[in-house]
């Protein structure tokens, strides 16, 4: 069965490859998203920043209970660069 965000299931089959890929280190994985659906969809599985390119304000964000330490103005080329090879690895895409 295929799940679609916001239901959490979506990003299940994903976190579990990522977490399996880095087994072995003590990073931390996170959720980068710009919309209340990311931010539920993340929810119970995985570290949740939202980011307000999108059409989710700072305020909407936090009404729904986001630290504000964990809001992002936007996210920076350097750290776009961080999730290429993610995106690049076809076993995490599903099509």
């Amino acid at each position: 069965q295929r799940f679609v965000k916001p239901d959490p299931r979506a990003l299940t089959e994903p976190i579990a490859y990522l977490r399996e890929r880095l087994a072995d280190s003590a990073q931390t994985l996170a959720l980068y998203g710009d919309s209340l659906s990311d931010r539920e969809s993340a929810q119970g599985q995985i570290e949740f920043v939202g980011v307000l390119s999108g059409s989710t304000t700072r305020e909407q964000f936090l009404a729904a209970g986001q630290p504000p330490s964990r809001i992002l103005t936007q996210l920076s080329a350097k750290a776009a660069d961080l999730f290429e090879p993610v995106l690049r690895t076809s076993s995490c895409r599903r099509e």
